[in-house]
């Protein structure tokens, strides 16, 4: 049996067969697949649903269920296309001067496109 390594979404490392399907994640680190298809940004929570309910995702090589729990190492595929996962999402912190409107009219200079 072969083992190699799988990083999953918080960075720690697990070994794995060479099925992905066996791999030895703890669940709070796997999400629902509609879920995963819909932060992937392919589609809305609902209609991940949907293509699950009509057999056109495949999680590892098999048909998906909505029963599946996938994390980042899993091979997920819409109509035969890989999905390619989101990039990590990044916040900002701003802190406007005394003045500046909450809004991005270009027009007005007292908005926060003017920044």
């Amino acid at each position: 049996m072969v083992f190699s390594p799988v990083t999953c979404p918080n960075n720690t490392l697990f070994l794995s067969t060479d099925k992905q399907t066996k791999l030895n994640i703890p669940s709070e680190l796997k999400h629902r697949l509609a879920k995963w298809i819909a932060q992937s940004g392919h589609c809305s929570r609902r209609a991940a649903e949907r293509l699950i309910t009509a057999a056109r995702v495949e999680v590892n090589g098999s048909v998906a269920n909505h029963t599946d729990l996938v994390c980042q190492a899993d091979h997920i595929r819409i109509d035969g296309v890989a999905l390619v996962s989101a990039p990590p999402l990044s916040y900002l912190l701003y802190h406007k001067p005394l003045g500046i409107d909450c809004n991005n009219r270009p027009d007005n200079p007292a908005s926060l496109h003017q920044l």
